[in-house]
């Protein structure tokens, strides 16, 4: 098994309800998968949990079939990802292969795997476009997850005594590498659970503490901090935090490394290159790219290249490149909006509204106008919040105002009942065009400073 760290077999390979399952038993679970996945040309790794996952996708490899990762679970996106195939094999727990449980204290020789050589299809998410295809193989998913593996060593973590729970999507790259890369190809425990709400992320610390681990790795996004960034600091057994799939502003990191060892990090990527760079979110702004990396512009371009991708890869967003490489992100190519002849970064924006206490969730879109960007707000409003636009307007201005141009605080304002998030947080492109569509029966502020101009 071509690791870049061999497989512990007596330690704690993944942390679940029921205790440690060691590396021997994650072997002898695979083997016995491979057989009951033989003779279909793709397998559709939908489990949920990630032992499951784990076992059915290196099983998958070892086999040499493609393993196929659709970027969501609508029964259209599935159908898409798999069309071509002949006699595709959907699998969601190991429970469908006839394998049930095992007792995590079973001791079991797990037999040697050949070179893991099936091809892993990976989906973009879709939030700039129909999601697109990229072909990922044993080599690239383990070197990306490198980067994980380099943060935890830095964030001074003991291997033996820390586990990997993630609130993302292991079908999705970041989760893929971070969340179950780090364990296949780089020896550190994994974590079983998928946690959402704060009650989740108790329930998996407890089962960690009850198997021996001390230590924890959160691998999250802006997104699921907002609704656990309380508990997360009520739990002194999250070690350290890595976070992306969006900006994470530097107030939130600071809050969640005050008053104790924990350490907060970003790890800057995409499903093309997988994680590509990081840096330490309180108190750096500069990026440090994963060694072997080199990063180029041309012309209003950036380009990213490493001996284990296949390519050079087109970055989608516009930098700020360091003589001793390392890089500043200016923000997303096309992200830059444009009011009144000044500049702002869409993500960056959303960042900051993030920030809003009492707010349950919101984001800022953007779309065309005739004399700049029109920018429409869309909140979901925590309870105790008053739920009168004008009144809600009037927080967000006040809040954005601490931070922004005023032109650049949204003249609409809709109240909705949520935020269409798919599972890494972000909005699908079908899901913003259906929300701006809103925009236009929503409040708009026109008097306010800017509106002739587009804010």
């Amino acid at each position: 098994m071509p690791h870049n760290r061999p497989l512990p077999l007596s330690e704690p390979f993944c942390v679940t309800a029921g205790g440690a399952v060691g590396g021997a038993s994650f072997l002898a679970d695979v083997a016995a998968a491979r057989p009951r996945l033989a003779g279909h040309d793709a397998i559709c790794n939908m489990a949920d949990r990630r032992y499951d996952f784990a076992v059915v996708l290196t099983a998958a490899m070892a086999n040499g079939q493609t393993t196929v990762l659709p970027p969501s679970r609508a029964a259209g996106a599935v159908a898409s990802a798999l069309e071509g195939w002949q006699s595709p094999r959907m699998v969601h727990a190991l429970s469908d292969l006839g394998i049930g449980d095992r007792d995590p204290g079973t001791a079991m020789e797990g037999p040697p795997l050949p070179k893991l050589a099936g091809p892993v299809h990976v989906f973009t998410s879709g939030s700039t476009g129909k999601p697109v295809r990229h072909l990922k193989d044993w080599h690239s998913l383990a070197e990306g997850a490198r980067l994980t593996a380099e943060i935890i060593a830095r964030a001074g973590i003991r291997r033996a005594r820390s586990a990997l729970l993630g609130t993302t999507p292991h079908q999705h790259m970041y989760g893929l590498e971070a969340a179950i890369f780090a364990g296949l190809a780089h020896g550190y425990c994994l974590h079983d659970a998928t946690v959402f709400y704060p009650a989740d992320l108790e329930r998996a610390v407890s089962d960690a503490k009850a198997a021996g681990i001390s230590e924890i790795v959160l691998v999250t996004s802006p997104a699921h901090l907002r609704f656990l960034e309380e508990s997360i600091v009520a739990v002194p057994e999250i070690r350290c935090i890595i976070s992306a799939t969006a900006p994470l502003h530097r107030e939130v990191a600071r809050r969640l490394e005050a008053g104790g060892e924990r350490k907060v990090f970003e790890i800057y990527g995409s499903t093309e290159t997988g994680s590509l760079a990081w840096r330490r979110s309180a108190s750096a702004e500069l990026w440090t790219p994963l060694e072997g990396f080199t990063i180029v512009g041309v012309g209003d371009r950036w380009f990213a290249s490493a001996p284990h991708l296949a390519a050079t890869i087109p970055l989608g967003d516009d930098l700020d490149l360091e003589p001793d490489g390392r890089f500043r992100l200016v923000g997303r190519h096309g992200d830059m909006i444009r009011v009144a002849g000044k500049r702002q970064s869409l993500a960056g924006l959303n960042a900051v509204l993030a920030l809003m206490p009492g707010l349950s969730d919101g984001i800022i879109l953007s779309e065309a106008g005739p004399d700049g960007d029109l920018l429409s707000l869309f909140v979901v409003a925590d309870p105790a919040m008053s739920a009168d636009p004008e009144a809600l307007r009037r927080a967000v201005r006040s809040h954005l105002l601490g931070y922004v141009d005023p032109i650049f605080v949204p003249r609409h304002l809709c109240v909705v009942d949520r935020i269409p998030r798919g599972e890494t947080g972000k909005v699908s492109a079908a899901d913003q065009a259906m929300l701006l569509s809103l925009a236009r029966g929503c409040p708009n502020e026109g008097e306010h400073r800017g509106a002739k101009k587009g804010g």
